[in-house]
């Protein structure tokens, strides 16, 4: 999902609220419904942030290999050796023409790639900065605040400005904090909730 602007760093279990236009934000004055930040998804979808970014630029080829000159022939050697070694040596420096060429080309492409891949990069992350995952489905661990134990649920709630996951047992929860829940505590794995993801 994009983040609003200004929204900055969500931590991974962290809840977040979605504003009017459907950005993520860490401000509970503009969040009307809220999410979970996923840890480890397992599956993706419509993950498409960077298209605008472009294609990942594409790394040069192999280096090309300098051709071997071929072994001069034997002082004694016939006159077929020879001409087949100026033969060999003819072919030589139209390897060497093509080499020089093909190196030139390489180098010209790993120049460029050199430059690309950086400008890149900084675009992918800048636009990376933009957007979170959220977890729509399965289990995720939450930070929550405060007490909880497994048959709790985990709801929205301000926290100063900002906002926080907090634990409310079911038989004390009200309509508006249902409305406002993230999931219900199914385990407690290093001290931590996890809960199975559900939306108010």
């Amino acid at each position: 999902m994009l983040k609003a602007a200004g929204c900055g760093l969500i931590a991974k279990g962290d809840v977040c609220g979605v504003d009017r236009d459907g950005r993520l934000t860490k401000t509970w004055a503009d969040a009307v419904s809220f999410v979970i930040k996923s840890t480890d998804p397992s599956l993706v979808g419509g993950d498409t942030w960077d298209a605008d970014v472009g294609p990942k630029p594409e790394e040069p080829g192999v280096e090309p290999v300098e051709p071997s000159m071929p072994a001069p022939p034997a002082e004694d050697a016939d006159d077929a050796t020879i001409d087949a070694w100026r033969d060999a040596m003819a072919a030589y420096r139209a390897q060497v023409a093509s080499y020089q060429a093909a190196r030139a080309e390489w180098q010209k492409a790993t120049d460029v790639y050199a430059k690309a891949l950086p400008a890149w990069k900084a675009a992918h992350e800048k636009a990376r900065q933009c957007v979170d995952r959220i977890a729509f489905c399965g289990q995720v661990p939450a930070n929550v605040s405060g007490e909880f134990e497994v048959g709790d649920y985990i709801i929205a709630a301000a926290s100063g400005a900002g906002i926080k996951a907090v634990a409310v047992k079911a038989d004390d929860m009200i309509l508006l904090q249902y409305m406002r829940r993230i999931g219900k505590v199914w385990a407690v794995r290093d001290g931590r909730a996890w809960i199975d993801v559900q939306h108010g």
